[in-house]
C-alpha cells in the first residue's frame, strides 16, 4: 500500500494529517522505491503540498530550483459590504512537522528543467 502523509498546522498549533489511500490500479508496493522529485518556481500551492508529502521520506531526492513558498491553506471571510477577505489560515508541514514558508530548496539545485530531469535520471540510475 502506498501512503503519503501530509500535515496541516494552523496558527494555534493544531495539526491534522491526511494520508493517501491505495487504489486497485496501484498494485506496486512503492514505499521502498527511490523517488526523484522535480521542483521549481512553478511548483506552488497544491503542487508544493504534493512535494511536501515526499519530504523527509527515505530514498527521496529533490532536484531543480526552489519552489514558490505558497504551501498554505486559505479561507475566505465574507465582509458586510459584499467584499471578501482572503486570509492564510494554516501552513502545510512534512512528516517531521517542518513548514516551508520560503519554499522548498532542493538538495540538487540546477539551472533549468532539462538539467533537473537529466540529474534525476542520473541519480536514479546510479543510486542503489
Amino acid at each position: 500500500m502506498w501512503l503519503i502523509p501530509l500535515t496541516r498546522r494552523t496558527p494555534d498549533g493544531k495539526t491534522r494529517t491526511w494520508r493517501s489511500r491505495a487504489t486497485p490500479e496501484c498494485r506496486v508496493y512503492l514505499s521502498r522505491s527511490r523517488v526523484a522529485v522535480l521542483v521549481g518556481p512553478g511548483t506552488a500551492s497544491s503542487g508544493e503540498g504534493v512535494a511536501i508529502a515526499f519530504r523527509a521520506r527515505p530514498g527521496t531526492r529533490f532536484l531543480g530550483q526552489p519552489t514558490a513558498g505558497l504551501a498554505t491553506s486559505n479561507t475566505t471571510f465574507p465582509l458586510p459590504d459584499g467584499g471578501a477577505l482572503f486570509l492564510t489560515t494554516s501552513a502545510m508541514a512534512d512528516r517531521e512537522g517542518t513548514e516551508y514558508p520560503q519554499g522548498i530548496v532542493p538538495e540538487s539545485v540546477v539551472r533549468d528543467e532539462q538539467d533537473a530531469f537529466t540529474a534525476a535520471k542520473e541519480w536514479l540510475r546510479l543510486t542503489p
